[in-house]
């Protein structure tokens, strides 16, 4: 049997995007309790990611915003189908 050899978790948050009654969209961030393991990247789902605490929640809410904005444009850019 192997031993684990390092500590391969830590403090993570989750910054999910809300609409205002005006169509702004405005980040909100939660930290989760316990732990989760280290990932090597971080994706964006729907509209919310789950990122290391460390990052910051700048850091955290400015690449969710990025990569909504990021899915928009290529949603423009799509023929419309008739």
């Amino acid at each position: 049997m192997s031993e684990q050899v390092a500590y391969n978790k830590c403090p993570h948050s989750i910054v999910e995007l809300f609409e205002n009654p005006a169509g702004e969209y405005y980040p909100v961030v939660q930290r989760i309790d316990t732990p989760s393991l280290i990932r090597g990247e971080y994706i964006p789902i729907g509209s919310r990611l789950q990122y290391p605490t460390k990052w910051g929640r700048k850091k955290g809410a400015t690449i969710l915003l990025e990569h909504k904005i990021k899915d928009k444009q290529k949603q423009l850019r799509r023929p419309k189908l008739n």
